[in-house]
């Protein structure tokens, strides 16, 4: 045996590397069924003496080096010349019928180089040393099927017709099948090697079988084109798979295929639709510039480290359900342009949509987010829901808009931020919680038909709608907050804020809004509420809030001051300021013409008095509680019941005993009446002889008879003439005036009455 011929394992891999630029497309061969007997004799003497034959050698003319399929077999399995060789090179014939090598046993590597093969090429269930097939036809297919071949397979260059059978197929070393074109069904089913594969540039125009293979190391698919439906199901790679361009036609399925290294899609374009259910990938998935025309189905996939789908875009549904991320996912500049499903998804740290355009519905619910989730510069035009969602740390959303329902309910978030965001549908965050902050800046809200809902939930940390415009309100009532800060700018006009049984544990600041109704009845603020141009046109409810300190900037806020839209009733705080400029006059009449304002409330007046009393305005207390007592007999006792007389009279002659000066008035006129009554000495008469010798005072005999507790010793000696009857009858009336008005004025002057 020749030194020269022998071509060592390094030459296989040369080969395929030279054959990988030939163009897999070649003319096809007419079918020539007689081999020519010379050249079967150069043949077989060319493979004893060197291993190898090339039938160029002997005939520049294809139509000459034809031979048959018994002559190659009976070369390389009987004849015993050639058996010594180890490597085995074929080149440049045509075997016009099939070659049938199933079941034996070839020890030596085997070559074909330019091979015409006109029949089929049978080897299944052989074992073969390594077998290389480069620039070659097979018209009637190839079946390799539980073949167990020690080193390589290459098939490269190489069109095969029929079908093409890889089934069970056992390959020791590495796997090529480089720029070959596969036009008939392919099967490549539980295919193993232990060593690299490509598949670089194949093309498969029929349906194609790659379900159970196992490969050990590294696999190349990198510009294949598969014109029918694929299988890739249960497939094992240990290496990295790389699909880079790869072309599918028609429907592909990677169902539970496992990738134990990285999987790369790069520029891959998906036609028909494609299954990668519950694959696993334990390195870096990449669909960078992937195109999904139809859906894309990764329900239950694993994604070992980051997933990069760059640019990537799917046409139609694209499926993550039940997906874990256990990294980083990045969808930077994706396109979705139907329903979009992440829900049930476990991401392990970061995810991240950047300038990604959602076109349809998009699903998160019960998602849940290890560290942050990031959405910038996006578009979403159907349906957000992200209700039962966890995010861990920060969700983070900037310069994004939402065209339809953007979903919160019930979600869990670490820290929830929107900025420069715009909402053209309902937005709710019911009953969401909010570990720390949640902030929206900048923002517009522009759905009319609804609020935008913060209702039932809970922030431990600060809630902050900075420069914030929701024209059709803000319903942030039964919630939870550590603080809360609403502000915009421009004082748009807002339908309302809804606070009602809202607890605040810290501040409550509200700034430049204007609204038809404020509706914080129930609410609880633990330190300081601070009000800043509000304005409000239709009604305001506090009732049973409580605020805490509350600060009015506005020296006269614009509120409605009507009972039926001005609701204090059961209000409490622990200090108020109006105009931010302490207590004045101004504002003592600001805040009584609010109390005034509102509905009746005994309360309402009440601690405003209080307050009144503990900032040591005492007068100002006594002003609003008589200003109370005028609005309860007014609004709340029967017209004209002895309740309401009484409370008249109380009112007229001591100002329900907070004007001591009316008792003191009302006293002195009886007084000066019975005076002018009683002044002249000739109409009063001694009620003794002895008693003459007293003198006589109109004024004094007046007063002692107006306070008969009040002894003068003037009343016991003087009586009027029983001549001046109705002298005699106004004292009686005078005595009725004093019994009645002198204690009056008494319990007035002694705080007792008031």
């Amino acid at each position: 045996m020749k030194t020269h011929c022998r071509i060592t394992s390094i030459s296989l891999f040369i080969i395929c590397l030279l054959a990988s630029n030939f163009s897999s497309v070649h003319a096809q061969s007419p079918i020539i069924d007689i081999p020519n007997p010379a050249a079967e004799d150069y043949f077989l003497q060319e493979l004893r003496d060197y291993g190898a034959v090339d039938l160029e050698s002997f005939s520049d003319d294809p139509a000459e080096r034809i031979i048959s399929g018994e002559t190659v077999f009976d070369a390389l399995i009987n004849d015993p010349y050639i058996k010594d060789y180890p490597y085995i090179y074929i080149s440049n014939v045509t075997i016009v019928d099939g070659v049938f090598l199933g079941d034996e046993t070839i020890p030596q590597n085997l070559y074909f180089s330019g091979v015409t093969f006109n029949g089929e090429f049978d080897c299944s269930s052989a074992a073969i040393k390594s077998l290389s097939i480069t620039n070659s036809i097979f018209n009637s297919g190839i079946s390799c099927s539980g073949a167990k071949i020690e080193g390589a397979l290459a098939i490269a260059g190489t069109k095969i017709q029929g079908p093409s059978y890889f089934d069970d197929t056992c390959v020791g070393g590495a796997a090529y099948f480089l720029n070959s074109e596969f036009n008939g069904e392919t099967s490549f089913q539980s295919f193993t090697t232990a060593n690299y594969t490509t598949f670089e540039k194949a093309i498969f125009n029929n349906a194609t079988f790659f379900n159970g293979i196992v490969l050990n190391t590294h696999a190349e698919f990198i510009g294949a084109q598969f014109n029918d439906s694929v299988q890739f199901a249960n497939a094992i790679v240990d290496g990295i798979a790389n699909f880079s361009d790869t072309f599918f036609q028609n429907p592909a399925s990677f169902y539970g295929s496992t990738f134990g290294d990285d999987a790369n899609f790069n520029g891959a374009e998906f036609s028909d639709a494609v299954e990668f259910t519950n694959a696993k990938v334990f390195g870096k998935t990449d669909f960078h510039n992937t195109t999904f025309q139809k859906s894309a189905n990764f329900y239950g996939f694993t994604f070992g480290d980051d997933a990069n789908f760059d640019n990537a875009k799917f046409s139609g549904d694209a499926i993550f359900e039940n997906a874990e991320f256990n990294k980083d996912a990045y969808f930077p500049g994706v396109i979705f342009r139907k329903t979009s499903n992440f829900n049930n998804i476990d991401f392990g740290r970061d995810v991240s949509f950047k300038n990604v355009s959602f076109d349809d519905l998009v699903h998160f619910r019960n998602t849940s987010v290890t560290h942050d989730f990031n959405i910038t510069l996006s578009a979403f035009h159907g349906d957000v829901d992200f209700s039962y969602a966890s995010i861990n740390r920060y969700l983070w959303v900037e310069n994004t808009s939402f065209d339809k329902g953007l979903n919160f309910i019930s979600s869990e978030i670490g820290f929830s931020h929107f900025k420069d965001s715009i909402f053209n549908g309902p937005v709710k965050f019911e009953g969401s919680m909010v570990f720390k902050d949640f902030e929206i800046e900048s923002s517009c809200y522009n759905f009319v038909n609804e609020p935008f809902d913060l209702s039932g939930a809970g922030v431990n940390g600060s809630v902050s709608l900075a420069k914030i415009d929701s024209p059709s309100g803000l319903n942030l009532s039964g919630s939870s907050f550590g603080s809360l800060s609403i502000e915009t700018k421009d004082i748009p006009q807002a339908a309302f804020i809804n606070l009602t049984d809202t607890y605040i544990d810290s501040a409550l600041s509200i700034t430049n809004i204007a609204v038809k109704t404020f509706d914080a009845e129930g609410m609880s603020v633990g330190q300081s509420t601070i009000l800043d141009k509000l304005v409000v046109s239709d009604a305001i409810n506090l009732r049973n809030a409580v605020i805490g300190s509350l600060k009015v900037k506005d020296a006269h806020p614009q509120w409605p001051i009507t009972p039926n839209a001005f609701n204090l009733r059961g209000m409490t705080y622990s200090d108020i300021d109006i105009g931010d400029q302490g207590l004045t006059t101004d504002t003592k009449y600001v805040l009584l013409g609010l109390v005034d304002g509102s509905a009746y409330s005994f309360q309402a007046y009440e601690d405003l008095a209080n307050f009144f009393t503990e900032k040591g305005h005492s007068d100002w207390a006594s002003d609003v509680k008589l200003a109370q007592k005028r609005r309860e007999r007014n609004e709340v006792l029967a017209v004209f019941s002895g309740a309401w007389l009484w409370a008249w009279f109380l009112d007229i002659f001591a100002g329900y005993g907070y004007r001591p000066i009316f008792a003191l008035g009302w006293s002195l006129l009886v007084i000066a009446i019975g005076s002018f009554v009683f002044h002249r000495k000739e109409d009063m008469l001694p009620i003794d002889h002895g008693d003459a010798e007293y003198d006589y005072n109109p004024i004094w005999y007046s007063l002692a008879l107006f306070a008969p507790y009040v002894d003068l010793g003037i009343t016991s000696k003087w009586e009027p003439n029983p001549k001046k009857h109705w002298i005699r009858i106004y004292k009686y009336i005078h005595m009725i005036l004093g019994w009645i008005l002198a204690p009056i004025a008494l319990l007035t002057f002694s705080g007792l009455l008031g």
